[in-house]
């Protein structure tokens, strides 16, 4: 890698070094995490597939084809997050029980930000994150939150996973006459959701 710098600002040159490292740390985390976030959410959809839980299994079923589909090269995961209802719901407790790739580093997901996909009543939400990522292309994250059944409400986890949707006009098509795909409100920070309700 080859950087000039000749026409930093000398006043500059540390918050340069300062993005460059956060920027190397967030791909050196997001690759090294790649095999086990991609893992699990191929697992993930197994799981919601063979146990829907609160959630109708035809549901359940389209929430696991979908999330099949992303981890098919059609979303690039760049990190993953667990919480479970509890850490989610109580504002005073931020940190998730589980934090992968980006979200080891500098980058954290509030989860004030999650409650609207959790309230949403749906087993998969895809929305944008006002969160803009540091890894292949300066854009905002696509979330995808999942609500994995537990063998109580306590073991249910919900699991998020930060990344970029290769091709959204992709996603479009594939679920075009595939889902019954509904969309929630918006926050002011966020677009629309994109859930497939129970």
């Amino acid at each position: 890698m080859h950087i000039e710098t000749n026409l930093i600002p000398a006043a500059e040159h540390q918050v340069v070094v300062d993005d460059l490292r956060r920027v190397l740390t967030d791909v050196h985390n997001a690759v090294d995490d790649s095999p086990q976030t991609y893992q699990l959410i191929r697992e993930l959809a197994d799981r919601i597939d063979a146990d829907p839980g609160e959630f109708d299994r035809e549901t359940s079923a389209e929430a696991a084809e979908l999330l099949r589909w992303l981890a098919d090269g059609n979303f690039m995961i760049l990190g993953h997050a667990a919480y479970s209802a509890n850490e989610l719901t109580n504002p005073t407790r931020s940190a998730a029980a589980v934090e992968q790739g980006v979200l080891r580093g500098e980058a954290k997901i509030s989860p004030l930000e999650l409650l609207p996909a959790y309230r949403s009543g749906a087993p998969l939400v895809i929305f944008k994150s006002p969160m803009v990522s540091t890894v292949r292309r300066s854009t905002r994250y696509d979330c995808v939150t999942v609500i994995a059944p537990g063998s109580s409400d306590a073991d249910a986890r919900i699991h998020v996973f930060l990344g970029l949707i290769t091709d959204a006009h992709a996603l479009e098509v594939f679920s075009r006459g595939r889902f019954r795909l509904g969309l929630v409100q918006a926050t002011p920070d966020q677009t629309s959701y994109l859930t497939l309700p129970h």
